[in-house]
């Protein structure tokens, strides 16, 4: 008689869960991620003496590059709170350059 259970192959075996799930397995993670995103939301700028903004910052890892887009960026924006017909924009600089010069609007994948 054979059994009522019954071995399957698992379709996600080669499934990289870490990568595109960082926040359900971070006990397993034995090195730093490679990229870290910064939120600064909920603020404004403000132009004097220098091009700052003031707002809440909310930090996230990031594990693989490859994997960043857009989609990806406003689902992070939503799970800090906004809602998808509010996003007006999303902008960015790069870590090593100064906001006054270095910040660009996101408008589409290339820019990620």
């Amino acid at each position: 008689m054979e059994s009522a259970e019954t071995e399957k192959d698992a379709a996600n075996d080669d499934y990289d869960y870490l990568n595109w799930f960082p926040h359900i397995v971070p006990d397993i993670v034995e090195e730093p991620p490679p990229m870290k995103l910064v939120y600064h939301h909920g603020g404004g700028f403000i132009a004097e003496p220098k091009l700052s903004y003031n707002g809440e910052v909310r930090v996230f890892d990031w594990f693989d590059v490859d994997k960043l887009c857009t989609w990806r960026l406003l689902n992070i924006a939503m799970s800090i709170g906004y809602k998808m017909e509010d996003i007006e924009r999303l902008q960015y600089c790069d870590n090593d350059d100064a906001l006054e010069t270095g910040l660009k609007e996101l408008d589409g994948d290339e820019a990620v």
